[in-house]
């Protein structure tokens, strides 16, 4: 590399420089393998180095540009690809620079933004490199000819538009010219052999050196010199590169907006009046046509798209986040010809969209059959497509498997195009559709083996999961959206409960029962709106509102009574037991519970048996008679180990806990509460854990032994649920009661000053080391 860079230099005779370095560094420089450069030769000579200046400094990209480095030493076809505007060219003249020295004849740089025509590509390179081919030779042979025996880096600058003839002229390249390295900037892949592909993504959003803050205080600065930006500024910057998702080019325009407004005026337009990327343009005169504005570079972008892949840019944007690709073919999917069902859906607004071609689900958006092969194929091809363009991003997860995502502004140039072809509401119907689909399937398997990943899952589709809802409740006027959401709403009941999204469910179901109240639009069938009836009520009461969980599960029952639905009384039933329960009105509660375990048995639904054995269980222990008590709570855990669920059955080893403390078995309550807390931590939610260590807090004081660790588990509980146990034991007065019994008892025995020292230990621990902590406790303490 010295002497390499010593020749760049000029410089003949290195002998003298190398005896310097040997003597500073105490070993010999490492020589560069292959040929040793020749002289720089300055002016046009072979070893110079032509790579355009830049009249703004290079900011960040230090890892980019040192990974550049690496590939460029094992490979001899480099592609920058990226989303326009990320950075390529500045990336690509960066490493240029430095590259050349590698090669004895330099570098050439070759733009090819402006070529026109099939064989443009060659003689644009030939002009870069100085040369003409012999007359009545074919230029692409001639080319290969003059690049035979040379040991050069050549970079083209913007190959996307010009794709096939680059590849030609690559290809030919690396097969004929040994010595010569490509290092190419390209929106899409050039798809010769060989090629190493590097995708340059935005800035970083970080704060740190190098980062899309850097970005924007630089070129801020250079126009305003002595710029200084105090917390507030700094804080409405970053939040600027947020909202430009580090995008160089958008941070290079904006940033000239800072000479005549303050970085929070900036923030404040972008997030009202400049919304759509059209509205960045850029006033740099000597700015290439194409990144005239930022609209300009998506232009440019879509126009290099094929028909089908322009039409799944504008059907992706209606995702918002993260997606797989199966989702995304699905809604993606090309509409069908006029004519068709789908094709008729597809040329109509909302309703008729949603109900013919989305709601029939994804897989018939393109039909049954040879011809849905060929269209599904197509579609995948399509996202492929865009993945090339870098207009989409795959993103690969931990498990190997890759997601699909688009930057915020791709996604609103998409959003408009979308508008524009007036599909906006198929598409969105298409959305709404497969969501439906996909809630219906979880839901169907919640009640069985395999729930804490089944709410993995779900909960990675939060954000698309909340967007079919907003649109079907909020945004569409189609009442046949908003039946899809309802029924949406319904099938994410067990989510909202297990995985601690009460209110945002309360939320919904309320919004859903709004939207289909009139019975005269014919909007929702009983059993639908029954069902949810029942699940919000269900939401009321875990939350403390009694009187809403009483008047939703009453009116319930009533319009399952009238039409005959079993399943749908038997959980109305259920919860307003549940609601006499938390009252403290025992014996009703009972009662209730005994009938709605009586509709069960006729239903055979294993979860509402599970749900109505423990609830009687609890209700049983409440009262006194702890041997009914057992024998419903054990019928609840025989549900539960037969079908394989999990979650629920938590509670249910809970309630024997307390039953078995209840009448004096310790150390039976002790190997119940070890195997609830076993693997606990795979499941979101504070409820359950800070019940099972308020009960293995009660072990402890009932023997009247491990009294220390039993006051820093019961601070434990207190770290998590900072709100204070009543409001998340959903006013069960007997569970609070004995929580403050057990402090209360707690201070008596150890002292204020032993027990605040407890305390602070407790309030350390994360859940899931109070949870393993107890654990061990419990199997320590029952050996």
């Amino acid at each position: 590399m010295l002497s390499a860079y010593l020749r760049a230099c000029g410089v003949t005779d290195d002998t003298a420089w190398r005896e310097l370095w040997t003597r500073l560094n105490g070993r010999s420089p490492a020589t560069v393998a292959g040929p040793v450069p020749e002289p720089y030769a300055g002016g046009g000579g072979p070893g110079a180095v032509y790579v355009p200046e830049t009249p703004t400094s290079f900011v960040g990209r230090a890892r980019e540009v040192g990974r550049a480095h690496e590939l460029l030493a094992t490979t001899r076809l480099l592609t920058l690809t990226g989303l326009g505007g990320v950075g390529k060219t500045r990336l690509a003249q960066q490493v240029a620079r430095t590259a050349a020295l590698h090669h004895r004849d330099g570098a050439r740089w070759v733009e090819l933004s402006e070529v026109a025509g099939p064989g443009a590509v060659v003689l644009q390179t030939l002009a870069a490199l100085g040369e003409v081919t012999a007359p009545g030779t074919r230029p692409l042979t001639g080319l290969v000819e003059l690049l035979r025996d040379r040991n050069l880096l050549l970079v083209l600058d913007n190959c996307e538009h010009a794709l096939a003839p680059t590849a030609e002229v690559v290809a030919g390249v690396l097969r004929h010219a040994p010595g010569v390295t490509v290092l190419a900037t390209s929106r899409r892949p050039l798809g010769v052999g060989g090629e190493h592909l590097y995708e340059v993504l935005p800035l970083p959003l970080t704060t740190g050196p190098g980062g899309a803050l850097d970005l924007l205080g630089a070129r801020a600065r250079a126009i305003l010199p002595g710029l200084d930006w105090n917390s507030r500024d700094q804080e409405c910057a970053q939040r600027i590169c947020r909202r430009l998702d580090g995008v160089p080019l958008a941070l290079e325009i904006t940033a000239r907006r800072l000479r005549f407004l303050s970085p929070a005026q900036l923030l404040s337009r972008l997030d009202s009046g400049l919304r759509d990327a059209r509205d960045l343009r850029n006033a740099d005169p000597a700015a290439p046509r194409r990144h005239s504005s930022m609209r300009a570079v998506l232009d440019w972008s879509h126009e290099l798209c094929s028909p089908e892949e322009q039409w799944a840019w504008a059907a992706f944007s209606v995702f918002v986040g993260q997606v797989e690709p199966d989702a995304a073919e699905a809604v993606c999917a090309p509409v069908r010809a006029a004519g068709t069902a789908a094709g008729t859906a597809a040329g109509t607004a909302g309703g008729a969209a949603l109900t013919t071609e989305a709601a029939r689900g994804p897989s018939s958006a393109t039909g049954t059959g040879p011809s849905s092969v060929t269209a599904a194929g197509a579609t995948l091809d399509a996202l492929a497509g865009l993945v090339d363009h870098s207009v989409l991003t795959a993103v690969r997860m931990p498990d190997g498997s890759h997601r699909l995502t688009m930057l915020d502004s791709v996604r609103e140039y998409g959003r408009s195009r979308l508008a524009e072809r007036g599909r906006t509401a198929l598409v969105q119907g298409r959305h709404l559709a497969w969501w439906v689909r996909f809630a219906r399937r979880a839901c169907e398997r919640w009640h069985g083996a395999g729930q804490a990943e089944l709410i993995k899952a779900v909960r990675a589709e939060l954000t698309h999961l909340r967007r079919a809802v907003e649109y079907g409740l909020v945004e569409s006027t189609d009442p046949a959206a908003a039946r899809a959401a309802l029924e949406l709403v319904a099938d994410l009941w067990w989510h909202c409960v297990a995985a601690g999204s009460l209110d945002e469910g309360r939320r919904w179901t309320a919004r859903a029962l709004e939207r289909t109240a009139d019975p005269s639009r014919g909007l929702a069938p009983d059993r639908s709106r029954t069902r949810v009836l029942w699940m919000g009520a269900y939401l009321d009461a875990i939350c403390g509102d009694m009187r809403a969980a009483m008047r939703g599960a009453g009116t319930a029952a009533s319009r399952a009574r009238r039409s005959g639905d079993t399943g749908a009384l038997a959980w109305s039933l259920l919860v307003q037991g549940l609601v006499r329960l938390l009252r403290g009105e025992t014996d009703r509660a009972v009662a209730l519970t005994e009938r709605s375990l009586a509709q069960f048995r006729t239903t055979g639904d294993p979860e509402g048996l599970q749900y109505a054995h423990n609830q009687l269980g609890t209700a049983y222990g409440q009262a006194g008679d702890t041997d009914r008590a057992l024998t419903h709570l054990t019928d609840a855990l025989e549900v539960a180990r037969r079908t394989g669920e999990e979650w629920h059955r938590g509670y249910i080893l809970w309630s024997v806990s307390v039953v078995r403390l209840d009448r004096g078995e310790t150390g039976a309550a002790r190997e119940v509460l070890a195997e609830a807390l076993t693997g606990r931590h795979r499941f979101p939610g504070r409820r359950c854990p800070a019940m099972l260590l308020d009960a293995v807090v009660r072990c402890a004081l009932a023997e009247g032994r491990s009294l220390r660790e039993a006051a820093v588990l019961h601070a434990a509980t207190a770290a998590i649920w900072p709100g204070g146990a009543e409001s998340l034991l959903f006013a069960f007065r007997a569970v609070v009661d004995r929580r403050e019994e057990s402090r209360a008892a707690l201070r008596n025995a150890l002292g204020a000053e032993a027990l605040a020292a407890a305390e602070a230990e407790g309030a350390a621990l994360t859940p899931v080391e109070a949870m393993e902590r107890a654990a061990r406790h419990c199997a320590a303490e029952t050996l």
